[in-house]
């Protein structure tokens, strides 16, 4: 099926009337201190250069807190010996000062500085969290400006963002109060409440060690993890001390979705035992944000979280509902209604003609060309207002070029691409895949869908989403890696039609941050595309030859 992601990179840089404040702080875990250890919630038949300007605000909290090196011993790094996730989870508590560090606090206060390195402002921060699940964040903002009769002054802004155990409520640089929308309330809340490694309860839908990677510069546990919304999240654990290094976290806004980088460091001991980091580095869009703890008291007297500032309350999102139907069974079910195993396998290339447009860039539109072919061979043609767009794959290289540029992809990203471009994508041979499994069902766009959560040999995490009526692929959820994986992608699959011995969604949508595209299909035809069209143009090769040269000196 195709898929037109970075097909227009100028369209895809990140919209700057959109800003937002991101802080991550080392306060301890009162969340559910008197809660259970850690546990999952899967069911038992499932294998286991954004903010350039601030003009708004929607707090993203990250409660984080890590510690000093574990004394157990060292767990195998072969795949097969992976520690189960609640076990690395465990040695993380270990690590950080124990049970009882842990369950001692009621409240806690972290006083700092929030250093927002690309906007090269420094700002007082203070973060409050009272048991179970209640806290307040403010932010102190001196600006400079003039009046009406050109005298400077000096300004004071307080965002703040808050939870009082029922509803949470965001104010921005501008005074505006507005309820924690639903969306963003689920990692909000979650990672402050049940869902964050640094509370005792835990309640996932499905919780997995999936291998070990570098992160920070350590070799760490890639730990995912389920929200009850669907969202899943990565955490990453030292190999050797056990702690907690980072995370990437989805954040969801009016634009779109984004995935969040974290990073902590400078352990410290508290009185009371309990280790946390003292200073923080968040990570969007390759943008830094610091946070420099100064002070972290507990247990302060005269300490209350105020009720919710705001009267509205944010519409519920929809949560995954369990059902033992297995990936695989869904999956056969929507091959069987697209034409079969055999009609996919037995065809040897395609060419799609339609239409793309871009409502969101006044509504342009152009005719689309797109080749495919067996061993991820590729080609897409598109006039742009910038010139002539390509892209294309030979099985190994793939490059994107609008006008004279050049670009080939790499890394992660390159690996992604083959992985979409694969002519039998759609199979989802189990040769691509560590596991499929089925999280459950869950509401989208008022359609009931199957969510099945499937991890490439690759290690790339991604979604699928099966209307559970008409059994047909309706989204994929999956992080771009064109943009360093900062960016989700959501494409979505609709009218199906017949074109000769399959069937195939004439209106497909892909959406990501601030960015959309419409490609609408006129014409499918199959095994008539001459090898000659995935031939790299002349300027391609140059590219190429040159590229290589480069990497040789």
């Amino acid at each position: 099926m195709f898929n037109c992601r970075n097909l227009f990179p100028e369209a895809l840089r990140q919209s700057t009337s959109l800003t937002r404040m991101i802080c991550l702080t080392p306060a301890a875990c009162f969340a559910a201190l008197r809660s259970p250890l850690p546990r999952s919630h899967a069911p038992r038949s499932h294998a286991p250069r954004l903010v350039s300007t601030f003009q708004g605000v929607r707090c993203f909290v990250l409660l984080a807190l890590a510690a000093v090196a574990s004394a157990m011993t060292n767990i195998s790094s072969r795949a097969a010996e992976l520690p189960a996730a609640e076990l690395v989870f465990q040695r993380h508590v270990a690590a950080i000062g124990g049970d009882a560090a842990l369950r001692k606090p009621h409240n806690m206060v972290l006083r700092g500085e929030a250093d927002l390195v690309s906007l090269k402002v420094k700002a007082p921060i203070e973060f409050f969290v009272e048991a179970p699940d209640r806290f307040l964040l403010r932010l102190k903002y001196h600006h400079a400006f003039f009046g009406m009769i050109r005298v400077p002054f000096v300004g004071v802004r307080q965002p703040e963002c808050g939870y009082d155990g029922t509803n949470g409520w965001t104010i921005d640089f501008e005074r505006r109060i507005e309820p924690m929308s639903s969306i963003a309330s689920v990692p909000f809340r979650g990672l402050l409440d049940k869902f964050t490694p640094l509370y005792f309860s835990r309640e996932f839908r499905l919780t997995r060690t999936l291998d070990i990677e570098r992160f920070a510069g350590r070799d760490c546990y890639r730990v995912l993890v389920v929200f009850p919304s669907g969202e899943h999240a990565l955490e990453y654990y030292d190999t050797v001390r056990g702690l907690l290094v980072g995370a990437i976290n989805p954040f969801t806004d009016d634009g779109g979705s984004f995935n969040v980088s974290v990073t902590w460091s400078d352990y410290r001991r508290l009185r009371t035992g309990l280790s946390v980091p003292f200073l923080t580095d968040l990570e969007v869009f390759g943008d830094h944000y610091l946070l420099k703890g100064k002070e972290v008291r507990t247990d302060e007297k005269g300490f209350a979280i105020p009720a919710s500032k705001c009267s509205e309350v944010a519409p519920l999102v929809a949560t995954l509902k369990p059902d033992p139907k297995p990936a695989q069974e869904i999956i056969d079910r929507y091959l069987g209604l697209i034409g079969g195993q055999e009609a996919i396998r037995k065809h040897t290339s395609m060419h799609i003609s339609g239409q793309l447009r871009f409502p969101r860039n006044k509504g342009f539109s152009s005719p689309i060309e797109i080749y495919s072919a067996r061993t991820n061979r590729f080609c897409l043609l598109v006039q742009l207002a910038e010139g002539l767009h390509r892209q294309g794959c030979d099985g190994q290289r793939y490059w994107r070029a609008t006008g004279t540029e050049v670009k080939f992809a790499a890394g992660k990203d390159l690996e992604q691409l083959l992985a979409m471009r694969d002519f039998e994508a759609e199979l989802h041979g189990p040769g691509s895949y560590r596991s499929m499994e089925t999280l459950g069902t869950i509401k989208v766009d008022g359609r009931t869908c199957y969510q099945l959560l499937l991890v490439r040999k690759s290690g790339e995490v991604f979604d699928e989403f099966y209307d559970a009526e008409t059994g047909l692929l309706y989204q994929r959820r999956r992080a771009d890696e064109g943009n360093g994986g900062s960016r989700e992608l959501l494409e979505t699959y609709d009218d199906y039609r017949r074109f000769g011995d399959q069937m195939v969604p004439v209106r497909q949508v892909f959406t990501a941050l601030q960015y959309r595209e419409e490609l609408t299909i006129s014409k499918v035809e199959w095994d008539n595309v001459p090898e000659t069209v995935f031939e790299p143009p002349s300027d391609i090769k140059a590219a190429w030859e040159r590229k290589s040269l480069a990497k040789a000196k």
